[in-house]
């Protein structure tokens, strides 16, 4: 016969996912720290500003105001050519919405102080003899100043002057060599609202999961409460 004493029997540690825990008790956990962050949400409404309307703030200003796209370039204009087609030139860049003329100045050296001023950041200069080199069929040249300190703007203004030059020349009967035709995907207009809006939303997500941690574990901290979150 065997021998029983008078203490109960061990038993061994309980296998994970019976006798009710497993997952359902780590949900059930979550739960119950659901319910109670809510909770403490009313009793603590100065957090709602930062969790609803500081968001919100952000996402307008960086997605919307913080635009890297460039319309209405200041540019300055030195004609030296005062010909026919040198106007036809000038008025092929303020028929784009990318340029606005701002000053036309009557020597080259007046293009200097404009863009150190900040008044003009791309310059054209069309220089004498450009309607007699076209005439010809000679290559006609003229000179594009961007300004740099704004690298921004000084590049796309560049790109897009180099566009309206080639468009002018087509327009003049001048065939390039390659015809190149550009196809954009998935934004055509190059708007960087469609980028920066969900690359700020995801920022700010991120930003504010950290930062409402980093107050509920202070909150618990001073309540004296931390180690029942930690059992």
């Amino acid at each position: 016969m065997e021998r029983r004493g008078p203490w109960p029997a061990v038993r061994g540690p309980k296998e994970p996912g019976r006798g009710g825990g497993g997952i359902r008790a780590t949900f059930r956990t979550l739960g119950n720290i659901l319910v109670k962050e809510l909770l403490q949400l009313r009793r603590d409404p100065k957090i709602l500003p930062i969790l609803f309307i500081a968001p919100v703030m952000q996402l307008i200003i960086l997605g919307y105001a913080a635009t890297t796209d460039v319309r209405r370039v200041e540019l300055a204009v030195c004609d030296l050519d005062r010909t026919a087609e040198s106007r036809m030139l000038v008025d092929s860049f303020t028929r784009s919405t990318y340029f606005k003329v701002t000053r036309v100045v009557d020597s080259q050296p007046g293009l200097d102080p404009l863009l150190e001023s900040g008044a003009a950041r791309v310059a054209l200069t069309i220089p004498a003899g450009f309607a007699a080199e076209r005439a010809a069929g000679r290559p006609s040249h003229v000179q594009l100043l961007a300004d740099g300190s704004d690298a921004m703007t000084g590049t796309l203004g560049l790109a897009y002057a180099t566009g309206v030059l080639q468009d002018a020349s087509a327009g003049a009967g001048v065939r390039p060599l390659v015809d190149l035709q550009p196809v954009v995907l998935y934004n055509p207009d190059l708007v960087s609202r469609d980028y920066m809006v969900p690359a700020t939303l995801s920022m700010i997500i991120m930003v504010m999961t950290m930062m409402l941690t980093a107050m509920a574990l202070v909150r618990e901290t001073e309540l004296g409460t931390m180690e029942q979150l930690l059992v």
